[in-house]
């Protein structure tokens, strides 16, 4: 008996509710995990997830999965974030929700982006 991948079966809506659930859990926690560390440490994620956004983004494939569509919403939902945080804030800083909520939005960006190159 040749053991496969469980998620080959299952309908794609079902991979797509899976694989947002997924993210939801790693959202969280990401964004409990921003509230603890330091500036400078959420900096360095954030920096390091962007790096990987700019060189994925080069090397996007051809045939659109349902992580990077997932990754395009997620992007979209970053983006508003940051929007929202500038707007609201005349002075922005790391201790905004919208800021946080941002960040946590690129690095999973960033994951969703790694996975779909891996997968």
């Amino acid at each position: 008996m040749a053991l496969g991948n469980p998620s080959d079966d299952l309908p794609a809506y079902a991979r797509f509710l899976l694989l947002f659930l997924a993210e939801a859990i790693v959202g969280v926690a990401l964004y409990s995990l921003f509230t603890r560390t330091p500036v400078a440490l959420q900096m360095l994620f954030f920096a390091a997830a962007a790096v990987v956004v700019r060189l994925a983004h080069y090397k996007h494939p051809n045939d659109k999965t349902i992580a990077s569509i997932l990754c395009g919403l997620t992007l979209g939902f970053a983006g508003f974030c940051g929007i929202v945080s500038r707007i609201t804030q005349r002075v922005t800083t790391l201790e905004d929700v919208w800021a946080r909520l941002m960040m946590v939005g690129f690095c999973l960006v960033a994951v969703l982006m790694v996975l779909d190159r891996r997968l």
